[in-house]
């Protein structure tokens, strides 16, 4: 039941539509990282499955990874300009999320201007939407590691995950998942643990300056579906 979605209604217009804005961003970047989490173990689990299931899973995965980029650089930009949030240099969460933001946005604009990337992948024999990579769970042994070729398989180089690097961070069965282009690779893990601390801080302090406005259920008119019969 979050503040963000319990703003209150004497919300001044501007700052309820930026801090709407942030939570829906935080929002997708969540819900692609718990699907594509879902999606690699099962992929792991079911290798022997259906073709069509398979190549859906592919996909599922795939452009899952980067919405989590798109939505953590949206993310970065709303808060940002976002109005009324003092001092945000001096909040250490805003300041590691937006340290790892930098670290996608050449990920990012990769894909949005693909024109003028695109010949550079092929160059480097490298898929055009990149691999994706990660470490599953072993009962009584190390973690394996995998990586999404998506396409035909070439030559080109290739990103595994190294399990001895850091202690995996498992999310049910799966681990460090990694989206890699031919110049650029961010772990979408490192990722999301930096949106979940900058959630929980905003929240605390939107708790903090709304703490006697903030409605107990989500106010009327808020999160719509409209329909109109003609």
């Amino acid at each position: 039941n979050s503040v963000f979605r319990r703003l209150p209604e004497t919300l001044e217009d501007q700052q309820a539509r930026f801090l709407d804005g942030i939570r829906f961003s935080i929002e997708m970047a969540d819900l692609a990282y718990d699907r594509l989490c879902a999606t690699c173990a099962r992929l792991v689990d079911h290798q022997e499955m259906d073709p069509e299931h398979k190549a859906r899973d592919l996909v599922s995965a795939l452009s899952d990874a980067w919405v989590i980029i798109d939505a953590t650089y949206r993310l970065s930009v709303l808060l940002r300009h976002a109005p009324d949030i003092q001092r945000r240099s001096q909040w250490p969460e805003l300041r590691s999320f937006q340290d790892r933001a930098t670290e996608i946005r050449p990920l990012r604009h990769a894909v949005q201007h693909l024109d003028g990337h695109i010949r550079k992948s092929l160059d480097q024999k490298f898929p055009i939407w990149g691999t994706l990579s990660w470490l599953s769970a072993m009962d009584g042994g190390s973690p394996l590691s995998w990586v999404l070729l998506p396409g035909r398989m070439t030559e080109g180089p290739r990103r595994y995950v190294n399990p001895g690097n850091r202690v995996p961070r498992f999310s049910g069965s799966v681990a460090e998942l990694t989206l890699t282009t031919e110049t650029t690779s961010v772990c979408l893990t490192d990722v999301m643990g930096s949106i979940e601390h900058v959630a929980k801080v905003l929240e605390l302090a939107l708790d903090e300056a709304f703490s006697n406005q903030i409605p107990e259920a989500r106010p009327e008119g808020s999160d719509c579906l409209i329909c109109l019969k003609f």
